[in-house]
Protein backbone atom coordinates (compact mmCIF):
# COMPACT_ATOMS: atom_id res chain seq x y z
CA UNK A 1 0.00 0.00 0.00
CA UNK A 2 2.93 2.39 1.17
CA UNK A 3 4.69 1.79 -2.57
CA UNK A 4 1.64 2.31 -4.54
CA UNK A 5 1.30 5.45 -2.41
CA UNK A 6 4.85 6.58 -3.11
CA UNK A 7 4.09 5.67 -7.06
CA UNK A 8 1.02 8.03 -7.05
CA UNK A 9 3.11 11.08 -5.13
CA UNK A 10 5.79 10.22 -8.17
CA UNK A 11 3.06 10.29 -10.72
CA UNK A 12 0.89 13.44 -9.64
CA UNK A 13 4.34 15.41 -9.57
CA UNK A 14 5.54 14.67 -12.71
CA UNK A 15 1.97 15.63 -14.03
CA UNK A 16 2.37 18.58 -12.04
CA UNK A 17 5.82 19.52 -13.55
CA UNK A 18 4.75 19.08 -17.28
CA UNK A 19 1.57 21.33 -16.66
CA UNK A 20 3.23 23.85 -15.09
CA UNK A 21 5.84 24.22 -17.33
CA UNK A 22 3.19 24.35 -20.44
CA UNK A 23 1.38 26.75 -18.08
CA UNK A 24 4.90 28.99 -18.21
CA UNK A 25 5.02 28.98 -21.64
CA UNK A 26 1.68 29.51 -22.53
CA UNK A 27 2.29 33.02 -20.14
CA UNK A 28 5.67 33.39 -21.98
CA UNK A 29 4.62 33.10 -25.37
CA UNK A 30 2.10 36.14 -24.47
CA UNK A 31 -0.49 35.56 -27.54
CA UNK A 32 -3.11 34.42 -25.33
CA UNK A 33 -5.74 36.43 -23.88
CA UNK A 34 -5.86 36.93 -20.09
CA UNK A 35 -9.44 35.63 -19.93
CA UNK A 36 -8.38 32.27 -21.97
CA UNK A 37 -5.18 32.01 -19.84
CA UNK A 38 -7.21 31.79 -16.59
CA UNK A 39 -9.93 29.53 -18.34
CA UNK A 40 -6.72 27.40 -19.25
CA UNK A 41 -4.99 27.45 -16.08
CA UNK A 42 -8.66 26.37 -13.98
CA UNK A 43 -8.73 23.61 -16.48
CA UNK A 44 -5.16 22.31 -16.48
CA UNK A 45 -4.75 22.36 -12.57
CA UNK A 46 -8.33 20.93 -12.17
CA UNK A 47 -8.03 17.93 -14.50
CA UNK A 48 -4.65 17.34 -12.34
CA UNK A 49 -6.19 17.93 -9.06
CA UNK A 50 -8.88 15.43 -9.76
CA UNK A 51 -6.51 12.81 -11.32
CA UNK A 52 -4.25 12.97 -8.06
CA UNK A 53 -7.71 12.35 -6.02
CA UNK A 54 -8.81 9.22 -7.97
CA UNK A 55 -5.02 7.89 -8.09
CA UNK A 56 -5.00 8.24 -4.02
CA UNK A 57 -8.53 6.77 -3.78
CA UNK A 58 -9.05 3.19 -1.91
CA UNK A 59 -10.66 1.38 -4.74
CA UNK A 60 -8.10 0.11 -7.55
CA UNK A 61 -10.44 1.04 -10.29
CA UNK A 62 -10.33 4.63 -9.43
CA UNK A 63 -6.24 4.28 -9.39
CA UNK A 64 -6.53 3.06 -12.77
CA UNK A 65 -8.90 6.37 -14.19
CA UNK A 66 -6.65 8.83 -12.25
CA UNK A 67 -3.02 7.50 -13.58
CA UNK A 68 -4.70 6.92 -17.37
CA UNK A 69 -6.06 10.66 -16.23
CA UNK A 70 -2.93 12.26 -15.57
CA UNK A 71 -0.60 10.26 -18.27
CA UNK A 72 -3.29 11.60 -20.97
CA UNK A 73 -2.71 15.28 -19.57
CA UNK A 74 0.81 14.77 -19.73
CA UNK A 75 1.40 13.77 -23.38
CA UNK A 76 -1.45 16.71 -24.34
CA UNK A 77 1.23 18.94 -22.39
CA UNK A 78 4.24 17.66 -23.38
CA UNK A 79 3.09 18.14 -27.50
CA UNK A 80 1.93 21.44 -26.37
CA UNK A 81 5.67 22.81 -25.23
CA UNK A 82 6.94 21.07 -28.51
CA UNK A 83 4.75 23.49 -30.08
CA UNK A 84 5.29 26.85 -27.70
CA UNK A 85 8.87 26.05 -28.28
CA UNK A 86 9.09 26.27 -31.91
CA UNK A 87 6.75 29.44 -32.17
CA UNK A 88 8.96 31.29 -29.11
CA UNK A 89 11.82 30.42 -31.96
CA UNK A 90 9.99 31.38 -34.78
CA UNK A 91 8.73 34.68 -33.42
CA UNK A 92 12.39 35.52 -31.86
CA UNK A 93 14.25 34.20 -35.31
CA UNK A 94 11.29 35.48 -37.44
CA UNK A 95 10.54 39.46 -36.83
CA UNK A 96 12.03 42.72 -36.53
CA UNK A 97 14.94 40.50 -38.32
CA UNK A 98 15.15 42.50 -41.50
CA UNK A 99 19.02 43.41 -42.18
CA UNK A 100 20.16 47.39 -42.95
CA UNK A 101 22.89 46.02 -45.61
CA UNK A 102 21.80 46.26 -49.55
CA UNK A 103 23.98 44.61 -51.80
CA UNK A 104 24.31 46.10 -55.39
CA UNK A 105 26.32 44.04 -57.94
CA UNK A 106 28.69 46.05 -60.24
CA UNK A 107 30.13 44.68 -63.59
CA UNK A 108 32.92 45.92 -65.93
CA UNK A 109 32.13 44.85 -69.48
CA UNK A 110 33.33 44.44 -72.99
CA UNK A 111 32.67 43.31 -76.05
CA UNK A 112 32.96 39.72 -76.35
CA UNK A 113 35.62 39.52 -79.60
CA UNK A 114 38.11 42.07 -77.28
CA UNK A 115 41.17 40.53 -75.76
CA UNK A 116 40.28 41.63 -72.43
CA UNK A 117 39.76 38.67 -70.22
CA UNK A 118 40.93 39.47 -66.34
CA UNK A 119 41.04 42.22 -64.45
CA UNK A 120 44.58 42.47 -64.89
CA UNK A 121 44.42 43.23 -68.47
CA UNK A 122 42.12 46.84 -67.58
CA UNK A 123 44.99 48.27 -65.88
CA UNK A 124 45.53 51.58 -66.87
CA UNK A 125 42.75 51.60 -69.18
CA UNK A 126 39.49 54.00 -69.39
CA UNK A 127 36.48 53.09 -68.10
CA UNK A 128 33.46 54.18 -69.02
CA UNK A 129 30.58 54.89 -67.31
CA UNK A 130 26.50 56.70 -66.79
CA UNK A 131 27.53 59.08 -63.81
CA UNK A 132 23.93 58.94 -62.52
CA UNK A 133 24.23 54.84 -61.71
CA UNK A 134 22.91 53.48 -58.46
CA UNK A 135 25.85 54.23 -56.21
CA UNK A 136 28.34 54.96 -59.10
CA UNK A 137 30.69 56.63 -56.47
CA UNK A 138 31.05 53.94 -54.20
CA UNK A 139 31.63 52.03 -56.86
CA UNK A 140 34.35 54.04 -58.19
CA UNK A 141 36.22 54.05 -54.62
CA UNK A 142 35.88 50.75 -54.65
CA UNK A 143 37.99 50.01 -58.10
CA UNK A 144 40.23 53.05 -56.74
CA UNK A 145 41.85 50.06 -54.31
CA UNK A 146 41.92 47.33 -56.84
CA UNK A 147 43.60 48.88 -59.85
CA UNK A 148 44.78 52.15 -61.98
CA UNK A 149 42.64 53.18 -64.45
CA UNK A 150 40.93 56.38 -66.60
CA UNK A 151 37.67 57.45 -65.98
CA UNK A 152 34.72 58.88 -68.79
CA UNK A 153 31.67 59.54 -67.34
CA UNK A 154 27.94 59.89 -69.54
CA UNK A 155 25.49 62.12 -68.74
CA UNK A 156 23.46 59.28 -71.12
CA UNK A 157 23.59 55.57 -70.32
CA UNK A 158 22.16 55.19 -73.91
CA UNK A 159 24.50 56.82 -75.86
CA UNK A 160 27.26 55.06 -73.93
CA UNK A 161 25.75 51.83 -75.11
CA UNK A 162 25.74 53.30 -78.63
CA UNK A 163 29.64 54.00 -79.08
CA UNK A 164 30.41 50.69 -77.49
CA UNK A 165 28.33 49.22 -79.81
CA UNK A 166 29.88 51.58 -82.27
CA UNK A 167 33.56 50.30 -80.77
CA UNK A 168 34.00 54.10 -79.85
CA UNK A 169 34.80 52.94 -76.39
CA UNK A 170 35.76 49.23 -75.13
CA UNK A 171 35.03 49.14 -71.47
CA UNK A 172 31.84 50.13 -69.26
CA UNK A 173 30.97 49.77 -65.91
CA UNK A 174 27.83 48.82 -65.08
CA UNK A 175 25.46 47.94 -62.38
CA UNK A 176 24.24 44.19 -62.95
CA UNK A 177 20.62 45.39 -62.74
CA UNK A 178 21.34 47.72 -65.36
CA UNK A 179 22.94 45.49 -67.31
CA UNK A 180 19.86 43.22 -67.37
CA UNK A 181 17.61 46.33 -67.89
CA UNK A 182 19.12 47.30 -70.90
CA UNK A 183 18.83 43.77 -72.80
CA UNK A 184 15.33 43.54 -71.66
CA UNK A 185 14.46 46.67 -73.24
CA UNK A 186 16.96 46.66 -76.27
CA UNK A 187 15.86 43.13 -77.86
CA UNK A 188 18.37 43.89 -80.78
CA UNK A 189 21.50 43.90 -77.93
CA UNK A 190 22.44 40.33 -76.97
CA UNK A 191 24.26 39.02 -74.24
CA UNK A 192 26.31 36.54 -76.13
CA UNK A 193 28.13 39.69 -77.41
CA UNK A 194 29.49 40.76 -74.75
CA UNK A 195 31.60 39.53 -71.62
CA UNK A 196 31.67 40.08 -67.89
CA UNK A 197 35.49 41.01 -67.35
CA UNK A 198 35.15 41.74 -63.48
CA UNK A 199 32.67 41.67 -60.78
CA UNK A 200 31.86 43.41 -57.18
CA UNK A 201 29.59 43.81 -54.47
CA UNK A 202 28.49 47.36 -53.20
CA UNK A 203 27.29 47.32 -49.77
CA UNK A 204 25.10 50.42 -48.69
CA UNK A 205 23.39 50.56 -45.26
CA UNK A 206 19.94 51.42 -45.15
CA UNK A 207 18.50 53.20 -42.02
CA UNK A 208 15.66 51.13 -40.16
CA UNK A 209 13.83 53.09 -37.66
CA UNK A 210 12.54 51.69 -34.89
CA UNK A 211 8.90 52.40 -33.65
CA UNK A 212 6.75 51.62 -31.07
CA UNK A 213 4.21 48.69 -31.07
CA UNK A 214 0.72 50.33 -32.09
CA UNK A 215 -2.87 49.63 -33.16
CA UNK A 216 -3.03 51.10 -35.35
CA UNK A 217 -0.46 51.02 -38.51
CA UNK A 218 0.46 50.68 -42.44
CA UNK A 219 3.06 47.91 -43.32
CA UNK A 220 4.53 47.78 -46.61
CA UNK A 221 4.65 44.77 -48.61
CA UNK A 222 8.01 44.28 -51.47
CA UNK A 223 7.67 41.29 -53.39
CA UNK A 224 11.23 40.92 -55.16
CA UNK A 225 11.44 39.48 -59.01
CA UNK A 226 14.56 36.88 -59.70
CA UNK A 227 17.12 39.71 -60.35
CA UNK A 228 16.94 40.57 -56.02
CA UNK A 229 16.43 44.19 -57.57
CA UNK A 230 12.96 44.82 -59.15
CA UNK A 231 10.11 44.95 -56.87
CA UNK A 232 7.43 43.73 -58.93
CA UNK A 233 5.06 43.72 -56.22
CA UNK A 234 3.97 46.17 -54.23
CA UNK A 235 1.06 47.07 -51.03
CA UNK A 236 -0.16 48.73 -48.22
CA UNK A 237 -1.63 46.68 -45.60
CA UNK A 238 -3.33 49.27 -42.63
CA UNK A 239 -4.24 47.58 -40.13
CA UNK A 240 -6.55 48.56 -36.97
CA UNK A 241 -6.10 46.27 -34.04
CA UNK A 242 -9.10 47.85 -32.17
CA UNK A 243 -11.71 47.81 -34.79
CA UNK A 244 -10.44 44.57 -36.46
CA UNK A 245 -10.52 46.41 -39.89
CA UNK A 246 -7.77 45.53 -42.14
CA UNK A 247 -7.48 47.44 -45.97
CA UNK A 248 -4.97 45.60 -48.80
CA UNK A 249 -3.82 49.12 -50.93
CA UNK A 250 -1.92 47.28 -54.15
CA UNK A 251 -0.35 49.79 -56.41
CA UNK A 252 1.16 48.29 -59.94
CA UNK A 253 4.89 47.86 -60.14
CA UNK A 254 5.04 50.80 -63.08
CA UNK A 255 3.69 52.86 -61.03
CA UNK A 256 5.85 56.23 -62.01
CA UNK A 257 6.77 58.40 -58.90
CA UNK A 258 9.12 60.79 -57.20
CA UNK A 259 11.78 58.74 -55.45
CA UNK A 260 12.58 59.51 -52.33
CA UNK A 261 15.75 61.44 -52.16
CA UNK A 262 16.62 61.67 -55.43
CA UNK A 263 14.32 64.30 -57.02
CA UNK A 264 13.39 62.11 -59.86
CA UNK A 265 10.73 59.54 -60.79
CA UNK A 266 11.05 56.39 -61.80
CA UNK A 267 8.58 53.04 -61.33
CA UNK A 268 8.11 51.04 -58.36
CA UNK A 269 9.97 48.38 -59.44
CA UNK A 270 12.87 49.64 -60.31
CA UNK A 271 13.68 51.90 -57.45
CA UNK A 272 13.87 48.75 -55.90
CA UNK A 273 17.13 48.29 -56.95
CA UNK A 274 17.87 51.53 -54.02
CA UNK A 275 16.98 49.27 -51.09
CA UNK A 276 13.34 48.50 -49.97
CA UNK A 277 13.28 51.74 -47.33
CA UNK A 278 13.60 53.43 -50.75
CA UNK A 279 10.08 52.30 -51.89
CA UNK A 280 8.52 52.57 -48.63
CA UNK A 281 9.20 56.07 -48.30
CA UNK A 282 8.78 57.62 -52.11
CA UNK A 283 4.83 55.64 -51.33
CA UNK A 284 5.18 57.40 -47.87
CA UNK A 285 5.52 61.00 -49.29
CA UNK A 286 3.36 59.52 -52.48
CA UNK A 287 -0.08 58.71 -50.51
CA UNK A 288 0.78 61.22 -47.49
CA UNK A 289 0.55 58.29 -44.84
CA UNK A 290 3.30 57.24 -42.40
CA UNK A 291 4.13 53.50 -42.67
CA UNK A 292 5.52 52.26 -40.12
CA UNK A 293 6.95 48.49 -40.96
CA UNK A 294 7.81 46.80 -43.73
CA UNK A 295 8.13 43.27 -45.48
CA UNK A 296 10.55 42.27 -48.27
CA UNK A 297 9.34 38.94 -49.88
CA UNK A 298 11.11 36.47 -51.24
CA UNK A 299 9.92 34.26 -54.48
CA UNK A 300 11.53 31.02 -53.60
CA UNK A 301 9.95 31.51 -50.33
CA UNK A 302 6.42 31.84 -51.30
CA UNK A 303 6.97 28.29 -53.78
CA UNK A 304 8.15 26.43 -50.57
CA UNK A 305 5.61 28.03 -48.06
CA UNK A 306 2.55 27.33 -50.34
CA UNK A 307 3.72 23.38 -51.34
CA UNK A 308 4.06 22.98 -47.71
CA UNK A 309 0.50 23.98 -46.77
CA UNK A 310 -0.17 21.55 -49.55
CA UNK A 311 -1.36 24.30 -52.29
CA UNK A 312 -3.99 26.68 -52.18
CA UNK A 313 -7.45 27.90 -53.66
CA UNK A 314 -7.22 30.38 -56.71
CA UNK A 315 -10.31 31.43 -58.67
CA UNK A 316 -10.45 33.46 -62.10
CA UNK A 317 -13.12 35.11 -63.75
CA UNK A 318 -11.72 34.02 -67.29
CA UNK A 319 -9.34 31.06 -69.16
CA UNK A 320 -6.03 31.88 -69.83
CA UNK A 321 -2.81 30.77 -70.67
CA UNK A 322 0.90 32.10 -68.92
CA UNK A 323 3.24 34.05 -71.00
CA UNK A 324 6.00 33.01 -68.10
CA UNK A 325 6.80 29.44 -68.10
CA UNK A 326 6.48 27.50 -64.84
CA UNK A 327 10.37 27.87 -64.09
CA UNK A 328 12.03 29.67 -60.83
CA UNK A 329 15.05 31.92 -61.23
CA UNK A 330 15.10 32.86 -64.94
CA UNK A 331 13.39 35.20 -67.19
CA UNK A 332 13.98 32.36 -69.73
CA UNK A 333 10.36 31.30 -70.61
CA UNK A 334 11.17 29.34 -73.48
CA UNK A 335 12.97 26.85 -70.92
CA UNK A 336 9.88 25.48 -69.21
CA UNK A 337 5.81 24.74 -69.96
CA UNK A 338 3.40 27.63 -69.95
CA UNK A 339 0.53 27.17 -67.00
CA UNK A 340 -2.86 26.62 -68.63
CA UNK A 341 -5.49 28.82 -66.00
CA UNK A 342 -9.16 27.20 -65.99
CA UNK A 343 -12.29 29.85 -65.43
CA UNK A 344 -13.35 29.53 -61.91
CA UNK A 345 -11.93 27.82 -58.87
CA UNK A 346 -8.78 25.32 -58.43
CA UNK A 347 -6.47 24.09 -56.74
CA UNK A 348 -2.58 25.33 -57.42
CA UNK A 349 1.13 24.78 -55.99
CA UNK A 350 3.89 26.95 -55.63
CA UNK A 351 5.18 27.32 -58.45
CA UNK A 352 1.97 27.33 -60.11
CA UNK A 353 1.43 30.55 -57.29
CA UNK A 354 4.13 32.34 -58.14
CA UNK A 355 3.67 31.73 -62.10
CA UNK A 356 -0.08 33.36 -61.83
CA UNK A 357 1.52 36.42 -59.29
CA UNK A 358 3.94 37.07 -62.20
CA UNK A 359 1.67 37.08 -65.03
CA UNK A 360 0.06 40.36 -66.33
CA UNK A 361 0.54 40.26 -69.79
CA UNK A 362 -2.05 37.80 -70.69
CA UNK A 363 -4.80 38.69 -68.59
CA UNK A 364 -7.41 41.38 -68.67
CA UNK A 365 -7.13 44.29 -66.89
CA UNK A 366 -2.60 43.72 -67.23
CA UNK A 367 -0.63 45.15 -64.16
CA UNK A 368 -4.03 45.73 -62.27
CA UNK A 369 -5.01 42.22 -62.44
CA UNK A 370 -2.38 40.95 -61.56
CA UNK A 371 -1.78 43.00 -58.39
CA UNK A 372 -5.64 41.79 -57.49
CA UNK A 373 -4.54 38.18 -58.30
CA UNK A 374 -1.81 38.79 -55.43
CA UNK A 375 -3.55 39.59 -53.18
CA UNK A 376 -6.06 36.72 -53.16
CA UNK A 377 -3.04 34.13 -52.73
CA UNK A 378 -1.68 36.24 -50.07
CA UNK A 379 -5.15 36.28 -48.23
CA UNK A 380 -5.65 32.13 -49.18
CA UNK A 381 -2.36 31.51 -48.21
CA UNK A 382 -3.49 32.71 -44.72
CA UNK A 383 -6.65 30.97 -45.11
CA UNK A 384 -4.97 27.70 -45.78
CA UNK A 385 -2.43 28.40 -42.67
CA UNK A 386 -5.84 28.02 -40.39
CA UNK A 387 -6.03 24.34 -41.10
CA UNK A 388 -5.18 21.05 -39.84
CA UNK A 389 -2.41 20.42 -42.17
CA UNK A 390 -0.70 23.73 -40.46
CA UNK A 391 -0.55 21.77 -37.46
CA UNK A 392 0.35 18.37 -38.67
CA UNK A 393 3.44 20.05 -40.65
CA UNK A 394 3.71 22.74 -38.24
CA UNK A 395 8.10 22.57 -38.07
CA UNK A 396 8.49 22.90 -41.92
CA UNK A 397 5.88 25.23 -42.34
CA UNK A 398 7.30 27.82 -39.78
CA UNK A 399 10.68 27.31 -41.42
CA UNK A 400 9.12 27.98 -44.80
CA UNK A 401 7.56 31.19 -43.14
CA UNK A 402 11.06 32.19 -41.83
CA UNK A 403 12.76 31.55 -45.30
CA UNK A 404 9.80 33.81 -47.18
CA UNK A 405 10.89 37.28 -46.04
CA UNK A 406 12.64 39.99 -44.11
CA UNK A 407 10.67 42.55 -41.66
CA UNK A 408 10.76 45.06 -39.87
CA UNK A 409 8.05 44.48 -37.94
CA UNK A 410 8.58 43.61 -33.88
CA UNK A 411 7.44 40.34 -32.18
CA UNK A 412 5.56 41.75 -29.92
CA UNK A 413 2.98 43.55 -33.35
CA UNK A 414 2.62 40.23 -34.44
CA UNK A 415 1.69 38.63 -31.35
CA UNK A 416 -0.61 41.63 -30.33
CA UNK A 417 -2.50 40.63 -33.89
CA UNK A 418 -2.85 37.12 -32.61
CA UNK A 419 -3.73 37.78 -28.64
CA UNK A 420 -6.69 39.77 -30.68
CA UNK A 421 -7.74 37.64 -33.16
CA UNK A 422 -8.24 34.99 -30.82
CA UNK A 423 -10.19 37.11 -28.78
CA UNK A 424 -12.16 38.09 -31.32
CA UNK A 425 -13.04 34.57 -32.77
CA UNK A 426 -11.07 35.32 -36.03
CA UNK A 427 -12.92 37.97 -36.82
CA UNK A 428 -11.24 40.42 -39.48
CA UNK A 429 -12.76 42.76 -41.76
CA UNK A 430 -10.87 42.60 -44.63
CA UNK A 431 -11.15 45.18 -47.55
CA UNK A 432 -9.21 45.30 -51.34
CA UNK A 433 -8.69 48.32 -53.10
CA UNK A 434 -6.20 48.53 -56.35
CA UNK A 435 -4.62 51.81 -57.75
CA UNK A 436 -4.76 52.93 -61.36
CA UNK A 437 -2.66 54.58 -63.94
CA UNK A 438 -2.50 55.84 -67.60
CA UNK A 439 0.45 53.44 -69.01
CA UNK A 440 3.10 55.33 -71.32
CA UNK A 441 6.96 55.60 -71.68
CA UNK A 442 9.36 57.32 -69.83
CA UNK A 443 12.90 57.16 -68.03
CA UNK A 444 13.57 54.11 -65.69
CA UNK A 445 16.16 52.74 -63.80
CA UNK A 446 17.17 56.60 -62.37
CA UNK A 447 18.95 56.52 -66.19
CA UNK A 448 17.85 57.72 -69.98
CA UNK A 449 16.76 54.31 -70.65
CA UNK A 450 13.62 54.39 -71.52
CA UNK A 451 10.23 51.52 -70.58
CA UNK A 452 6.84 51.16 -70.00
CA UNK A 453 5.57 53.56 -66.88
CA UNK A 454 2.20 53.74 -65.14
CA UNK A 455 0.95 57.36 -64.96
CA UNK A 456 -1.18 57.93 -61.70
CA UNK A 457 -4.68 58.30 -62.08
CA UNK A 458 -5.31 60.83 -59.38
CA UNK A 459 -8.61 60.39 -58.90
CA UNK A 460 -8.04 56.70 -57.48
CA UNK A 461 -4.93 58.03 -55.64
CA UNK A 462 -7.59 60.39 -53.92
CA UNK A 463 -10.24 57.67 -53.10
CA UNK A 464 -7.43 54.77 -51.82
CA UNK A 465 -5.60 58.11 -49.31
CA UNK A 466 -9.34 58.72 -48.05
CA UNK A 467 -10.30 54.75 -47.56
CA UNK A 468 -6.48 54.42 -45.71
CA UNK A 469 -7.17 57.66 -43.30
CA UNK A 470 -10.79 56.25 -42.61
CA UNK A 471 -9.09 52.88 -41.37
CA UNK A 472 -7.15 55.08 -39.25
CA UNK A 473 -9.51 57.22 -38.11
CA UNK A 474 -11.66 54.94 -36.40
Amino acid sequence: MKKLINFSNIVSLLSLIITTVLFFFMIHLDIIPVFYLIFLGLVIYGLNGLGTLFLKNKKRLWNIIGGILLLIISVISGVLIFYFIKTNHFFNQSFDNASNIYKTTYYIVAKENSSYKKIQDIENKTLNYYEGETYIEKATSFLDKVLSYNENNYSNIGLMLEDMNQNKIELILISKTSYDLVFNIDTSMEKKNYKIIYQFDIKNKMKIEKTKTKDIFNIYIGGRDFTNANMDFNMIITMNTKTQQVLLTSIPRDYYIEVDGYNKKDTLSYMGALGITTNMKSLEKFLDIPIDYYVSIDTLGLVSLVNELGGINYCSDFEYTTTHALILDSYDDTKGQKLHVKKGCQHINGIEALTIARERKSIQGGDRKRQENCQEILIDILEQMKGFKTLTNYNNILNSISDLYETTIPKSVIKKIIKDTIHNKGTWNVQKQVLDGEDTKDCVHMTSLIDWVMIPNMDTVNQAKEKIRQITRQ
